[in-house]
Parts: structure tokens; sequence; C-alpha cells
């Protein structure tokens, strides 16, 4: 099943992933449009549906003007690299933030007084080894963006009472 327009094509690629789709102005030149969670996003590349894409629209808007926009930027191949770029450097910045955390809490070394409360259970979080031996920022690694944040809608659907304070009640083992 696709949906045309005079001037592109909208097919659902589904081999892909749920809820992405192939933007073609012809055979050979056309993008990749995915719903991330609440944004669209144009990829580039099958490879790119996987690791992130371009923001082209919050999820409100429609199928056929998020395809508009995402044909926009996928045909000018400059400025999707441009901004393929401009998100990377934004990526590593935002990293280096939280490196010196993570690294602190690796070796041992604990919070310091003037740290959010976020920045110190970071460095607690990084310092701590799961009872199957893991570190428990390994936890982070096993799972996709889109699984993490479907993990938070759980917590936040079963409320504080379904899963902190049955682990703030526990005895210690």
């Amino acid at each position: 099943m696709s949906y045309q327009t005079p001037s592109f094509t909208i097919r659902p690629a589904s081999w892909l992933a749920p809820d992405v789709f192939y933007v073609g102005v012809d055979d050979e030149r056309g993008v990749l449009l995915r719903l991330d969670g609440d944004v669209w996003r144009a990829c580039s590349s099958p490879k790119q549906v996987f690791e992130g894409g371009i923001f082209v629209a919050r999820k409100n808007v429609d199928l056929i003007e998020a395809a508009e926009r995402a044909i926009a930027l996928g045909l000018d191949p400059m400025l999707l690299k441009q901004l393929k770029e401009e998100q990377l450097e934004a990526r590593v910045r935002a990293a280096k933030r939280w490196t010196h955390f993570i690294e602190r809490g690796a070796v041992g070394a604990g919070p310091r007084g003037t740290e959010s409360s976020g920045e110190w259970l970071l460095v607690e979080l990084a310092g701590t080894r799961l009872k199957c031996g893991k570190p428990a920022l390994d936890l982070l690694d096993r799972f996709s963006a889109s699984e993490i944040e479907s993990i938070r809608d759980a917590m936040r659907a079963m409320g504080p009472e379904g899963w902190y304070w049955p682990v703030v009640h526990r005895d210690p083992a």
C-alpha cells in the first residue's frame, strides 16, 4: 500500500521497523521517514533508522506534512550532511558533560557535595556492580533509546508504589 501526491510517493518500509516509511520523488531519489517516539525523523539510510536521523517534526504533524519536510531535507544532500554533522557534534558535546562523572564513579571515587542529585546518582551508578557481575551502567548499553523510553513509560504507569517504594523498603540482603 502506498500514498501518492503530485510530488512524491509514500510507501511503508515495515521490513526495517514499525512506523518507517520510504518517501520518494522517483525510483532513485528519496528518504526514509521514521516516527521515533514523539517526533518524525528523516533518515538517509537503513542504518540511520536505528541510530537516529534528523528531526523533521513533532508527532502531532501528519504523515504527509512530515514527508514533505523530510523530502525537502533529503533532496539536498549537503544540507542533510551538514545537519548530521551538527547533530553528531551536539551529541559529542553532551556526552563530554557526563564523562567525568562516569570516570569518577568507575574508579570508586564518590560523589561530591556540590553535585545535583542526578549527577550524584550517576557517579554512584557508575561505581556499582550488579549481582550478575556487570557494571550497572551496562544496563544503558543493553537497551535501545526507544526501549529505555518504554521502560520509563512503564515506570510512570506503575507509579512509585509499583517500582520505587518496594525497593526502598526491602530489607538489604
